[in-house]
C-alpha cells in the first residue's frame, strides 16, 4: 500500500504521529504500510546512510500515525504497535532486528501547529566511568578458584546472565535475563539453604501421599525475599507472570518494568553472593548501584512547528524537524578533579520552511555512574543570527523561522572518577 492509501484515520482524540528507527540487515522494497484494529497504521521504511564507501543500509524507520493529544503520550501509546510489527517483521524473514530508538512525536494543537518532542544524538561522550576497587575482586577470585567443575559451570552460567541483565537497556529484557540468571542458581541455591527440590503438584485423595512433583522456584524466592524483602518477591513474580503468560501488553508492563528489572538483578547479585561464600562482612564492597553501558550525549528537545499537521508528516528519514548544524567540544579534568565536558552545537530547521516557536526547552540526557554524587549536567540555550553570528536577544514567545536563525545551546557535564 502506497504512503497515500494509509486509508481513513480514527477520529478518537487528536492526531499524532511517531517515528523509532532500528539497526537491522532487514530491507523494504517499498514503504510497507500496516493499519491496526484501532484506526491507526504503521509505516516501515528503509534507514540508510552514506559512509566513505557510499551508500549503505543501517535499518528500518518505523512511523505510527494515532490518535494522541500529547507527545509524550504518543510515544508511549506508539510503543505497543512498534514493537509488534517488528516482530512480525522478524518472523517473516528470520532477521534479527535490534531495540527501538525513539527518535521524535508530533501531536496536533488547536492552533494549527504540532507540538514536538524530539530526542537527538549529540557527536560527544559518553566519558562517564566506574573505577574498579581491589576488594570486591580479592573477595571473588580465591572461592570461584575453590569451587567444583560443577559448581563453577553453573557460577559462571548465571554470570554470564548477570553481565546480560547489566547490558540490556530495556528494563523488560534485563527482567528476563537477570531471571534466567536466577533459574539457573535455583537448585544451587535450595540446596545450600536445606529447602526441597521438588514439590507436588498433585496428591492422593485418599492417602495424601505426592503422586506428581516437580521442581519448585523456591530457590529464586529465597533470593529475592533475601534482596529485597516480600514486597520484591510479589512484585517479581507478578511481573514474571504477566510477562512470560502474555497477560499484558508490553506498553501496559513498562511503567513497572524498571522497579521489577531492579528487584530480580539485585537478588541475582545477591545469589551469587550467597553461593560463593562471601563473608556478610565483605558484602559493603559490593553494594553499587548496577551502571549500563553509557550511551552518547543525547538532548530531549521540546517545541511547536508551524503550519503544520501530525497528518502531514511524511514517512521515512526526510521529515520536520531541528537538526544539529554543528557541535565542538571538549573534555579536560578541572582542579576539583572532576571530569568536565563541554559541548556547544547548533540546531538548524530541517525538511520544513514554517515557523518554529518558542519556547523551546531542552533536557541533556547524559550517561553517568549512579553512584557519582558529583555528577551533573547543565544547559544554556540563546538565538544566533546566522547573518551576523551574534546573539539575538528574544522573548520566550518569539518564532524562529526556517531562514532566519540558528539557535545555539551549550551544554556541560561532569562526571567524577
Amino acid at each position: 500500500m502506497a504512503d497515500h492509501d494509509r486509508g481513513p484515520r480514527s477520529d478518537a482524540g487528536g492526531r499524532a504521529h511517531v517515528k523509532f528507527r532500528a539497526r537491522t540487515a532487514l530491507n523494504v522494497p517499498r514503504p510497507q504500510v500496516f493499519p491496526t484494529d484501532t484506526g491507526d497504521f504503521v509505516t516501515v521504511t528503509n534507514w540508510e546512510a552514506t559512509d566513505t564507501a557510499g551508500a549503505t543500509h543501517l535499518g528500518v524507520v518505523i512511523d505510527i500515525s494515532l490518535a494522541a493529544e500529547e507527545p509524550d503520550a504518543a510515544f508511549s501509546k506508539a510503543l505497543g504497535p512498534a514493537q509488534l510489527i517488528l516482530g512480525v517483521l522478524a518472523l517473516a524473514a528470520a532477521s534479527a532486528i535490534g531495540r527501538l530508538e525513539w527518535l521524535i512525536a508530533y501531536a496536533d494543537s488547536d492552533d494549527g501547529s504540532v507540538k514536538v518532542l524530539q530526542l537527538e544524538q549529540l557527536p560527544f561522550g559518553p566519558s562517564a566511568r566506574r573505577p574498579l576497587t581491589t576488594e570486591p575482586v580479592a573477595a571473588l577470585l580465591p572461592r570461584m578458584n575453590a569451587l567444583t567443575p560443577e559448581e563453577r559451570e553453573r557460577i559462571g552460567m548465571a554470570l554470564t546472565w548477570y553481565r546480560r541483565a547489566l547490558f540490556e537497556g530495556n528494563p523488560s529484557d534485563q527482567f528476563a535475563a537477570a531471571w534466567t540468571g536466577l533459574e539457573t542458581l535455583n537448585p544451587s541455591i535450595k540446596a545450600k539453604r536445606g529447602l526441597p527440590q521438588e514439590g507436588a503438584i498433585r496428591k492422593c485423595p485418599k492417602c495424601d501421599a505426592d503422586v506428581i512433583t516437580a521442581p519448585t522456584s523456591g530457590g529464586i524466592k529465597a533470593a529475592v525475599i533475601a534482596s529485597g524483602g516480600d514486597p520484591a518477591w510479589r512484585r517479581a513474580n507478578a511481573f514474571r507472570r504477566a510477562l512470560v503468560h502474555g497477560t499484558h501488553a508490553l506498553s501496559e508492563l513498562a511503567p513497572t518494568a524498571p522497579e521489577a528489572a531492579r528487584d530480580v538483578l539485585d537478588a541475582l547479585r545477591r545469589g551469587l553472593l550467597e553461593l560463593l561464600d562471601v563473608p556478610p562482612e565483605e558484602l559493603d564492597h559490593f553494594k553499587r548501584s548496577p551502571m549500563a553501558v553509557p550511551d552518547a550525549h543525547r538532548l530531549q528537545v521540546s517545541y511547536r512547528m508551524r503550519p503544520l499537521r501530525a497528518d502531514e508528516i511524511p514517512v521515512g528519514e526526510n521529515y520536520p524537524r531541528l537538526g544539529l548544524r554543528d557541535a565542538a567540544g571538549t573534555r579536560e579534568r578541572g582542579l576539583d578533579g572532576l571530569i568536565h565536558e563541554n559541548v556547544r552545537h547548533d540546531w538548524e530547521i530541517r525538511d520544513f520552511s514554517g515557523v518554529v516557536d518558542g519556547p523551546m526547552e531542552t533536557l541533556l540526557v547524559t550517561s553517568r555512574d549512579p553512584d557519582d554524587k558529583n555528577a551533573k549536567g547543565e544547559i544554556g540555550q540563546s538565538i544566533i543570527s546566522k547573518a551576523t553570528g551574534e546573539k539575538v536577544v528574544v522573548e520566550p514567545d518569539s518564532d524562529i523561522t526556517g531562514n532566519a536563525d540558528t539557535i545555539a545551546e551549550e551544554a556541560a557535564s561532569s562526571d567524577g572518577e
